[in-house]
């Protein structure tokens, strides 16, 4: 039997303090098709540049501290400290 996927029902943003950096961050949750999966997009760098929420772009232990978080990363562009959100996404049982 197929599980139903899960999505949010509209565009919603966050914005507050990185908690390693003490940057000025915020974060955009937007509603995915089906089989989209959960993909993150850093818009300040790269806004064509997608980073799936894969192992397979877990950043390599490559002078970014991963120490306190997980980071992906792909090509040059990293995400920091993942881990949150996707708890929070996994919870929720979204899927795209």
């Amino acid at each position: 039997m197929n599980k139903m996927q899960k999505t949010i029902g509209a565009t919603i943003s966050y914005t507050g303090t990185g908690l390693h950096t003490g940057s000025t961050s915020t974060i955009t949750f937007r509603p995915a098709p089906e089989n989209h999966g959960i993909i993150f997009v850093r818009t300040d760098v790269n806004k064509d540049l997608e980073i799936p929420a894969l192992v397979d772009f877990v950043a390599p232990d490559n002078g970014i501290d991963s120490l306190r978080g997980t980071n992906f990363q792909k090509d040059d562009v990293s995400i920091y400290t993942v881990e949150h959100v996707l708890a929070a996404v996994a919870g929720l049982e979204i899927d795209n």
